[in-house]
């Protein structure tokens, strides 16, 4: 979807090309092809040795485990409205994310929450050293490490104070805290971003002018992210990585209000890995061109006239946006959840939260979850797919694990796997990589790279309609409904199909109610065309590759009842 023909590589180029700079003319990067070869490296792996011989205090249990991130840094950001800049910079430094286990692999300072920091992995890296500088890094090293190997002490000895309050089911007694691995060598070039900053500027300040005197839009502007990261992790097990981290994130917003008070709101974002692939400028103007007619057409759409319980046809956008709703950003999807040990105060204010009692679809393992016509499976360690480079793919994962290319997850509608970092769970012993950290080198948790999502039974898209419009017929509806973007439970882009004709209305002020993972028990059908969608998500790259369209069986569309309505502007806009 993302990927773009010769020819407009050639125009991008002609526009974004000229003398290519760094990020930051001052950025240092060191080459180096091996870990014997590359100095940071070294250096961590010194320090980290040293930590485990060295961080002992008397009465005070030892590190097991100690690994260290660090992430050389390149960024750019620039904003426009109207053709005018907002902002437009640029800076290059170094982030670091070190992690010390005190105890043993069995049982250690993981898997336990006493704050609300701990629920959401609220660990921020520090800022480190910025080049190659031995002692510089190692001096910063040897500080970080030692304030950690104190915080991991105290947190392991209230750790067992909790424990020896809780009585723990037998089945979670002899879990793991820590999945212990055989090291890593994995050493990939860094791949820094190239651009011109004069001709980026002008880039996002004539695609945001398309915006300018549009009566429907009140609010606008375009947005270009780049982030590289040359990212380095050394661990105590003797696992030495280096690989790149890049992503482009172009955005564009825009905002307008109905006759009758409702705010219509899109924010796009369309990411990449690499300035070749973005749109040219002709591109780019054509694309705010589009969302400025979807923002009229949605402003003059007529509301959601009745509730509405029949077929709902996916497709596009919308299918990668119902399995992030459903497999991925859902507390009971098939990302992998320890139920750790809590606090008395924690488990009292989060009680039904998954990051306290873990995640529930685990406990359906070998179990029917979804229609047996789709299976789901993760293929984030494969680079490629039908000759195009994968968005989502990465070499190794935050935890030093390298992915696999092919991991099955649910096959023929049956849970057989689930993504999972180091920390195993009750049915989930064994990491399949998928600890995720962001361009700065925070560690957001388990999230996937390539996911896909395949029908054992597919038909031609325009079955897919036949289909629909003959269901909802059965169902004695008039029309039936096609969604072709999704905000969680919100269709932003909702079309009511006339049965009759085919004929197609956008509409507005629709909510789908109780779409849950089972919803995917009930599908009528699966195209047989693939699509490879890419997304974002906390600073993570993912790939989806789905069907280009799914029918569900049984949708509850609503007409929201939340919506603010707000009163006119007391002046019209400027002229």
């Amino acid at each position: 979807m993302f990927h773009k023909k010769k020819k407009v590589m050639k125009k991008l180029h002609l526009y974004i090309g000229g003398m290519a700079l760094m990020l930051s003319t001052g950025t240092i990067s060191v080459a180096a092809s091996t870990p014997e070869e590359d100095p940071i490296s070294k250096s961590i792996q010194t320090e980290i040795q040293r930590g485990m011989e060295g961080l002992k205090l008397d009465n005070v249990v030892s590190p097991c485990f100690i690994d260290y991130r660090m992430n050389a840094l390149e960024n750019l950001n620039i904003k426009a409205i109207q053709g005018a800049l907002v902002f437009s910079n640029s800076r290059a430094y170094y982030n670091g994310m070190a992690n010390v286990l005190v105890g043993d692999y069995a049982m250690n300072n993981l898997n336990f929450v006493a704050s609300f920091r701990d629920l959401y992995n609220y660990n921020y890296p520090n800022r480190m050293v910025y080049g190659n500088d031995d002692q510089a890094i190692r001096t910063e090293l040897w500080r970080i490490l030692d304030g950690q190997y104190k915080n991991a002490a105290e947190r392991y000895n209230n750790k067992l104070s909790i424990l020896k309050q809780t009585e723990l089911p037998e089945e979670e007694k002899n879990i793991p805290d820590f999945q212990q691995m055989n090291p890593v060598k994995a050493f990939y070039p860094a791949q820094p971003l190239k651009y011109d900053m004069e001709k980026l500027n002008e880039y996002i300040k004539e695609a945001s002018r398309i915006f300018a005197g549009n009566t429907d839009i009140n609010d606008s502007h375009v947005r270009i992210y780049a982030g590289s990261a040359d990212v380095r992790y050394c661990n105590s097990e003797g696992s030495v990585c280096r690989y790149p981290n890049n992503l482009i994130a172009l955005f564009i917003y825009t905002r307008g209000k109905t006759a009758d008070g409702q705010e219509i709101a899109m924010n796009n974002c369309y990411p990449y890995d690499s300035f070749d692939d973005i749109p040219s400028l002709d591109e780019l103007k054509e694309m705010c061109r589009q969302q400025a007619k979807l923002m009229h057409d949605r402003i003059t759409a007529p509301q959601i006239e009745e509730a509405y319980v029949g077929p709902v046809l996916f497709e596009g956008e919308a299918v990668a946006d119902l399995v992030g709703k459903l497999l991925v950003n859902n507390d009971n999807g098939i990302i992998a959840q320890r139920k750790p040990i809590a606090t008395p105060e924690i488990k009292m204010y989060y009680s039904g939260n998954s990051a306290i009692t873990g995640n529930a679809l685990e406990g359906f393992m070998n179990k029917k979850v979804i229609s047996r016509n789709l299976s789901l499976e993760s293929m984030s360690g494969t680079e490629e797919y039908n000759g195009k480079r994968l968005f989502g793919y990465y070499p190794v994962d935050a935890q030093g694990v390298t992915p696999d290319k092919n991991c099955p997850l649910i096959q023929d509608g049956v849970l057989v796997n689930m993504l999972t970092s180091r920390t195993p769970t009750l049915k989930l012993h064994n990491s399949n990589g998928h600890a995720r950290a962001t361009i700065d080198g925070r560690l957001t948790g388990i999230y996937p790279g390539v996911l896909r999502l395949s029908g054992k039974q597919t038909v031609s898209d325009s079955e897919l309609r036949k289909k629909l419009i003959d269901a909802a017929k059965e169902e004695d509806y008039s029309y039936a409904y096609i969604i072709r973007k999704l905000d969680n439970d919100t269709p932003v882009q909702i079309y009511r199909v006339n049965v009759a004709d085919g004929s197609e209305t956008l509409i507005r002020g629709a909510i789908m109610k109780d779409l849950m993972l089972r919803s995917l028990k009930r599908v009528s059908g699966v195209s047989d065309k693939e699509i490879i969608c890419n997304r974002i998500y906390n600073d993570v790259k993912t790939s989806y590759i789905i069907p280009s369209a799914i029918l569900l069986e049984e949708v509850d569309i609503v007409k929201n009842n939340k919506i603010d309505f707000q009163k006119p502007y007391v002046v019209s806009r400027p002229e």
